[in-house]
């Protein structure tokens, strides 16, 4: 089923109110007066008023009766139509319930930074159209990563992709709950985002997990997962292709912020390309 954001919701139905109290007792009234005045009418002359039979016609029927009045009257005006808005009403709960887990099961893109060594390929993983977007300090070549050490470029391209996205990651980072997950082919590349975390002055040390390049790039569909307990959530990767035991070939391509309505979860990605020297 095609979510929709424009849900139609019906509107609540209101509980009725049963009848009042006097109500029950006009009825008593009637009833109990009009059998009475029979039975005094109709009754034989010399016969005991104390009779059985005279109690019977004079109060146990008019009870009766006015007690299956009372239930009918109850149910008709009152039971019936309470339990049709207790029902629909229950419907309509479950409906809203439904729209809102659907409603938070996405993602929407917050913020993005693009490292490329070709001045359109950042319109094209993104696949936009139309006019080239505006967006000063978010599109950098990778000329502007000046290092030749490969631990100090790793660093330094980290610092790149982080610092832009540094008022997302602070706002995140306040929950005290932030984990990075570190895609690459080395584990000690991972202790490099905990050096540029705290030379950023980001607030809190996040919890950093490396996963090798093996893995399936869609792993962060983990994250929003109900048994899920860390409601923000950072990854960066990185693929290398080897040309040789001696050099790193690496395509440094994009990192973007993006938010999971329903976790709340911030996921930073990037892949990056560019030769590094041993």
């Amino acid at each position: 089923m095609k979510f929709r954001w424009d849900q139609r919701v019906p509107p609540e139905w209101q509980h009725p109110k049963p009848p009042p109290v006097w109500v029950y007792l006009v009825l008593f009234l009637v009833i109990e007066g009009v059998c009475l005045a029979y039975t005094v009418t109709t009754w034989p002359a010399g016969k005991p008023v104390g009779s059985p039979e005279f109690m019977r016609s004079a109060l146990t029927v008019p009870l009766t009766f006015w007690l299956t009045i009372c239930a009918a009257l109850y149910s008709t005006f009152y039971d019936g139509l309470a339990f049709e808005a207790a029902v629909r009403n229950a419907a309509r709960w479950h409906l809203l319930v439904r729209w809102q887990r659907l409603s938070r099961a996405g993602m929407a893109v917050l913020d993005s930074v693009i490292l490329t060594p070709e001045a359109d390929l950042a319109e094209r993983m993104l696949k936009l159209e139309g006019s080239p977007p505006e967006n000063p300090g978010k599109v950098m070549l990778l000329g502007g990563v000046d290092a030749t050490h490969v631990a100090s470029r790793v660093s330094s391209l980290l610092e790149t992709l982080l610092t832009p996205l540094a008022a997302r990651l602070a706002e995140a980072a306040r929950s005290n709950s932030f984990e990075i997950v570190m895609q690459c082919d080395r584990q000690e590349w991972s202790t490099d985002v905990k050096a540029v975390w705290e030379c950023l002055k980001l607030p809190g040390r996040p919890r950093v997990r490396w996963i090798d390049n093996d893995r399936n790039v869609n792993f962060a569909e983990n994250w929003f997962t109900d048994k899920s307990d860390s409601p923000f959530a950072s990854s960066v990767m990185s693929r290398p292709v080897r040309e040789s035991a001696s050099r790193d070939i690496r395509r440094e391509t994009a990192a973007g912020v993006a938010r999971s309505a329903r976790r709340n979860a911030l996921q930073l990605s990037a892949r990056h390309d560019g030769p590094h020297g041993m």
